[in-house]
């Protein structure tokens, strides 16, 4: 029983974190969500992209933290709130220096 009881416990804060996190999705929207360099010269210098988000709720929205998973690229973010309904630039940068081959 205690064991059950754990499961159905363990499956609401799933579901309850999914609910969270697809509605902080929802009002927090980007204009695309990928982008494709193409074809980059590993001696050609860094390469950027800027992925505009729109704050679709009726509050302010900071951007707490934004990371990449590898060292080759860094994100940048506006570090005051983002008022309702405004626009904010989150910047993407890669540098392909050291890195032949292809990258995702």
């Amino acid at each position: 029983m205690f064991k059950r009881l754990v499961l159905i416990v363990f499956v609401m804060a799933c579901f309850a974190t999914s609910a969270f996190a697809a509605e902080r999705n929802n009002s927090f929207s980007p204009d695309k969500v990928t982008f494709n360099f193409g074809n980059i010269d590993e001696l050609g210098g860094m390469v950027k992209h800027t992925f505009v988000y729109t704050n679709r709720s009726n509050k302010s929205l900071a951007i707490a933290n934004a990371t990449a998973h590898c060292g080759c690229v860094k994100v940048s973010y506006p570090k005051q709130p983002i008022r309702p309904g405004a626009k904010a630039n989150i910047g993407v940068t890669y540098d392909p220096e050291g890195r032949p081959g292809l990258f995702s």
